[in-house]
């Protein structure tokens, strides 16, 4: 069985039960499998044989050439450079696309590649047609880093978790074994298993090594943050500040990353500590 079912399940579930969800964040590091998802589930959705994405009904917004010198160049098949994120302006022509009805049929499907793309004005605006989308629409929002997204655009979606299916090799072994050992330290103390979090968090610091990298140090805050926020609805009165504290220190320490010239070892000690630090509110929830 594939490791991605349990989303394909989910998915046609939806798509047989008479009432789909607007929006869909399909939640995987690169190579999961979440890109070929968005654009076979788009054609399932607007009923097309094409899963490429060819259809009147089908938007695949993505990172646009970043000047209009680089445009040219792609019209002209040479190799262009795009640009940083996807732009407000993007997301504005998106909007007045869907005052239209569809083309071919009652439903159109709205590919987002990646969500993590988005420029925070993009972000913001993109995050008002999620709050008042139009009928007949749905948004594919495929994301690399569930936890840098924002909240308010989480919570409007459905998450569909797609797993890393190829074998690492070379450059990727490495920061391969860090989201695994991340994955498994955070499951662990997120389900409160009894003595898990000094073990785990010995783990992850042995799988990072000597000096990691500063994307490992970076994919493995993101894969605590979104546990996280998959578990704080479920906290209760008393383990939620904590929880809430631990997801915070996790953010202020991923900035401070991007801006400072940070020590890599300490910063993967200090990840492994507020980690293992999970143990106490996540014991309280569970006792």
């Amino acid at each position: 069985m594939s490791s991605n079912a349990a989303a394909q399940e989910a998915w046609a579930a939806a798509l047989t039960g008479g009432r789909m969800h607007h929006a869909w964040l399909l939640a995987g590091p690169a190579g999961s499998g979440a890109r070929k998802f968005a654009f076979a589930a788009a054609a399932e959705l607007v009923g097309s044989e094409d899963a490429a994405g060819y259809h009147p009904d089908i938007e695949h917004l993505k990172r646009e050439p970043k000047d209009a010198s680089e445009a040219r160049k792609q019209e002209e098949g040479k190799p262009f450079d795009l640009a940083r994120s996807i732009s407000v302006a993007q997301i504005r022509r998106l909007q007045q696309r869907l005052t239209t009805r569809p083309s071919a049929g009652t439903r159109r499907a709205i590919i987002v590649d990646t969500i993590d793309d988005l420029e925070t004005a993009a972000a913001n605006a993109m995050l008002k047609s999620l709050e008042e989308p139009p009928g007949g629409t749905v948004f594919l929002l495929i994301c690399h880093n569930p936890g840098r997204l924002l909240a308010t655009i989480r919570s409007r979606c459905r998450v569909l978790r797609f797993l890393a299916q190829d074998a690492p090799s070379g450059d990727e072994a490495g920061p391969q074994t860090v989201r695994d050992a991340a994955r498994a330290a955070v499951e662990s103390m997120v389900a409160g298993e009894p003595a898990s979090g000094n073990d785990s968090a010995e783990t992850l610091m042995a799988a990072m090594g000597a000096r990691p990298r500063r994307e490992e140090l970076h994919a493995v805050i993101a894969l605590a943050r979104t546990r996280l926020i998959d578990h704080l609805p479920a906290a209760g009165s008393k383990e939620m500040p904590a929880l809430d504290g631990i997801y915070q220190e996790l953010g202020l320490l991923e900035r401070e990353l991007a801006t400072y010239n940070y020590d890599p070892d300490l910063a993967a000690a200090r990840i492994a500590a507020l980690l293992a630090s999970l143990r106490g509110p996540i014991a309280a929830r569970n006792g």
